[in-house]
């Protein structure tokens, strides 16, 4: 503001009794009251001569036409013209909307992926979960295979002995089928389930590191949701490159 700046200009503390703001500035000794006049003289000729001093700090948040670093040590970038001033200002704006806009694409972007991997880890571990039966499957086969002899045709049931735990267990069978046509279709399965596991074990090992992947660019993208300088724009960019050549995202349109 202008008062904040003819009071640093003025050389007086920016913070405490009397600071701009305060209503205590009955602590401001005669010689304070003096410097703040002079500088408000400083600000009567730039209007009056219509020459400015543009300067502004380095990140253009704070900028000014009536001081320079000499009476505000913060504003050590100096510019050429007012008008120069302003390229700047708005050229620094135009960076900052366009590093939030491609920061809300990819973290969209990267969002997406993170729910596709989810989805896709969770298939795995249920096909996994069946795979698991495999033991059963192969153990039922064994048994119904064991007791043959003693299944009539069109059985629906029969009554063996757990080999495990020595106590009897009722196996449920398919009535239009034989026994020897079940075990042979219980080994089918078996061994289909143990295909499984050899299949989607890599897989899912494999979906665990792109989820890892994907969360590390999510915690980048945390970091680089402000932009502090011209190298945050370049690691978004960088960011965008990684998931465009992985097929994460579609590339950017061509540049007019």
């Amino acid at each position: 503001s202008l008062i904040g700046d003819m009071w640093l200009a003025a050389g007086l503390p920016a913070e405490g009794p009397g600071a701009p703001g305060s209503a205590d500035v009955g602590t401001l000794s005669t010689s304070d009251w003096r410097a703040l006049w002079e500088q408000w003289q400083v600000w009567l000729d730039r209007l009056h001569s219509g020459s400015f001093a543009a300067s502004s700090d380095d990140e253009l948040t704070r900028y000014s036409v009536v001081w320079d670093a000499d009476s505000i040590p913060h504003l050590a970038r100096t510019h050429d013209s007012v008008l120069h001033l302003l390229d700047a200002y708005y050229a620094e704006m135009q960076s900052e909307e366009r590093h939030a806009r491609l920061h809300q694409q990819l973290l969209s972007a990267v969002q997406s992926l993170h729910k596709k991997v989810c989805s896709k880890i969770r298939t795995f571990e249920a096909q996994l979960l069946d795979v698991s039966k495999v033991e059963a499957v192969q153990k039922t086969a064994d048994m119904i295979t064991a007791n043959i002899y003693r299944i009539p045709p069109g059985a629906s049931e029969v009554e063996c002995e757990d080999w495990d735990t020595g106590e009897v267990v009722k196996l449920a069978l398919d009535s239009t089928k034989t026994a020897v046509e079940i075990s042979k279709d219980m080994y089918k399965r078996a061994r289909k389930l143990r295909r499984a596991s050899d299949a989607v074990s890599p897989l899912l090992d494999a979906a665990f590191e792109e989820l890892e992947y994907i969360e590390q660019v999510l915690d980048s993208l945390q970091q680089l949701k402000s932009r502090t300088g011209p190298e945050d724009e370049k690691a978004l960019m960088e960011v965008q490159e990684e998931l465009v050549s992985g097929g994460g995202m579609k590339p950017p349109p061509p540049s007019a």
